[in-house]
């Protein structure tokens, strides 16, 4: 098993724990103004809701994570191969010099980085320090990832997912990333948010979210095992 499906699965867990508790509060096993010993009623009514929007932002982040960390094992199961530049897929020799093109010269014109890049390959020797140094430089839909930009990322690395996705996956990933950028931009309160959704939602939101990226990762080890980043 690579690092990243350990990466999954301990923030698979963490999830769970919280939704457990969630489904914990609205099951009513416990009120929640008994753990700070307070007559505020204002507690248990609002403070729920809250919890339950925070849970919208825990999936994406774990959406975001998986995928910048399959990413980052296909560059380091490329560097630990030695690979030589000419039998990397050109897709994979696109991505790292538009990367490091655009991250060293700033540069936001895609007719520009591939006159650039054109030059680069001319003259390039040991391409691996081409590669992101860190996890925080790969470049992908940060912050805007749903079903079909996920796909549209793996495709940049010549990695075409083949299992299905079916509507109500897609619908999840919609939702999700809805309500976390309503959030994290200040469109919406927690409080507002999380009225909005009960447990059993919740619940099957993430159920849809973790079957999917459980597929996705499963592709991208046998790419990684089997070399398919080489031509």
């Amino acid at each position: 098993m690579l690092s990243f499906h350990q990466d999954f699965e301990d923030s698979k867990k963490e999830i769970e724990y919280y939704f457990k508790f969630i489904q914990k509060i609205e099951d009513g096993q416990f009120m929640l103004s008994q753990l700070k010993d307070s007559t505020d009623d204002s507690i248990d009514t609002e403070l729920p809701k809250i919890l339950k929007a925070n849970a919208f932002i825990m999936l994406y982040n774990l959406v975001e994570s998986t995928i910048k960390n399959s990413l980052w094992e296909i560059f380091e199961a490329i560097k630990g191969g030695r690979i030589s530049y000419s039998d990397l897929r050109d897709e994979i020799k696109n991505v790292v010099l538009l990367g490091k093109t655009k991250f060293d010269f700033k540069m936001k014109d895609e007719s520009i980085a591939t006159q650039v890049i054109q030059i680069i390959e001319k003259a390039l020797s040991d391409f691996s320090e081409y590669f992101p140094s860190q996890k925080k430089n790969i470049h992908f839909e940060a912050g805007n990832l749903n079903i079909d930009k996920i796909k549209g990322t793996f495709k940049s690395y010549g990695l075409t997912p083949v299992h299905e996705n079916h509507d109500n996956q897609k619908e999840a990933f919609k939702i999700t990333l809805r309500n976390r950028n309503n959030l994290a931009h200040g469109d919406q309160t927690f409080g507002e948010c999380g009225k909005n959704y009960s447990f059993l939602e919740l619940e099957t939101l993430k159920t849809h979210i973790f079957e999917y990226l459980h597929r996705s990762l499963i592709e991208v080890e046998d790419f990684i095992i089997n070399r398919r980043y080489k031509i």
